[in-house]
C-alpha cells in the first residue's frame, strides 16, 4: 500500500525553531515583572520545549551552538523555578486544607502568610534578577545562537531521521516507566523528564511529519498531571517540615495524613497511567489513513508488539 509522505527539509526545522524563540521572548517579557503566574508557567513550558526539540535534533544541529543555547536554556527555567514553586505550593496547600478542613482558623492563616510571604519574596528576588546583566546578555545569546542560520545542517529530506528521533524519546518514556513502578523518588522523577521531553518534542516536530501528535500526547499529560501531583505533594511535606518552630509541629501532624493521601492516591494511579502509553507509529501513514499508535507491552521491560494498533487522526497539515 503506498504511503503519503511529507517531506521535512532544513530550513523547515530552523522555521520551527524561530517561531519557538519568538513564543520563549515573548513568554520572558510577559514574566519579567514576575508577578502573573500564568507567563512565569508559559516561559518555562517554552523553555523545555526549545531544549526537548534541541536535544531530539542533536545531530542535525551544530554542537557548539546547540550547546550553548541548551544550557541557557536550562538556566532560564532555572531561574523562574522558584516562582512557579512558590505559586504551585500555595495553590496546593490551600486547595488541600479548604478540601479537608484539617486547620482551625489561627492555623490557617499562619500558613496563608507564610506562603505569601515566600511568594512575595521569590518574585522580589527574581524581579531584581530579570534586571541584571547577566539575564540580559543570557537572553541576547539564547536570540543570537536560535536565530542563527549554521544552527541546522542537513540537506535533502530530513524526515526519516526526525521520525527516528522522535521514536527514541517515546522508547525512552517506556524504559522509565519500568523502573518508576514503585515509588523511588529519582526513577519519578526519570519519568516526569522522559515524559516532558516526549510530549514537547513531538507537539513540535510531529505536525512536521504530517501528524497530528494529540493522540499519542495525551495519555502522557495525564500522567504527568500525576506525576506532579505526587511531586507537589512530597515537596509541600518537606516544606512543612523545614518551617521550624513553631509552625513545624503546628502544621504538620494536621496536615501530614492529608498530604499522604495524596501521594498513595497518586500512586496507584500511576500503575494504570503507565499501561495506557502508546508508541506513535511515525512513519508516514498509508493514503487515507491516520496516526497509528503501538500498544506498548504490559510485561515491564517487555518490547512493543508489533500490531497496527488504533487510528487516529492525521494533521490538517498533512
Amino acid at each position: 500500500m503506498s504511503r503519503t509522505a511529507t517531506t521535512v527539509s532544513a530550513s523547515e526545522l530552523r522555521g520551527q525553531i524561530l517561531r519557538l524563540r519568538g513564543r520563549l521572548l515573548a513568554e520572558l517579557r510577559r514574566a519579567q515583572g514576575g508577578l502573573a503566574e500564568e507567563p512565569v508557567h508559559q516561559s518555562r513550558v517554552a523553555a523545555r520545549t526549545l531544549r526537548s526539540v534541541l536535544s531530539t535534533l542533536k545531530p542535525l544541529l551544530e554542537p557548539t551552538l546547540s550547546a550553548r543555547a541548551r544550557r541557557d536554556l536550562r538556566n532560564v527555567a532555572l531561574e523562574l523555578e522558584t516562582i512557579r514553586e512558590t505559586d504551585v505550593r500555595r495553590d496546593w496547600l490551600q486547595e488541600l486544607v479548604a478540601r479537608t478542613d484539617a486547620l482551625p482558623p489561627g492555623a490557617r492563616e499562619r500558613l496563608q502568610r507564610q506562603l505569601e510571604s515566600d511568594r512575595r519574596l521569590a518574585r522580589l528576588e527574581f524581579r531584581k534578577h530579570a534586571g541584571s546583566e547577566a539575564y540580559l546578555e543570557r537572553l541576547e545569546r539564547l536570540e543570537a545562537a536560535l536565530g542563527d542560520p549554521r544552527l541546522v545542517a542537513g540537506s535533502g529530506d530530513l524526515r526519516k531521521l526526525v521520525s527516528g528521533r522522535l521514536t527514541k524519546r517515546w522508547k525512552r518514556l517506556l524504559r522509565s516507566r519500568k523502573a518508576a513502578r514503585g515509588a523511588d523518588a529519582t526513577a519519578l522523577h526519570e519519568l516526569r523528564l522522559a515524559a516532558k521531553h516526549a510530549r514537547y518534542a513531538s507537539e513540535s516536530l510531529m505536525p512536521m511529519l504530517g501528524l497530528d501528535p494529540r493522540p499519542a500526547v495525551k495519555p502522557v499529560k495525564r500522567l504527568q498531571n500525576c506525576l506532579g501531583d505526587h511531586r507537589d505533594a512530597t515537596q509541600a511535606l518537606a516544606w512543612l517540615r523545614g518551617l521550624g518552630e513553631p509552625l513545624s509541629p503546628l502544621l504538620v501532624p494536621r496536615l501530614k495524613p492529608a498530604v499522604r493521601k495524596v501521594m498513595a492516591k497518586r500512586e496507584k494511579e500511576l500503575a494504570r497511567l503507565l499501561e495506557r502509553i502508546e508508541v506513535p507509529d511515525l512513519r508516514a501513514p498509508p493514503a487515507g489513513e491516520g496516526l497509528r499508535l503501538r500498544r506498548a507491552s504490559r510485561r515491564p521491560g517487555g518490547r512493543s508488539p508489533t500490531s497496527s494498533g488504533r487510528r487516529l487522526r492525521r494533521s490538517s497539515a498533512s
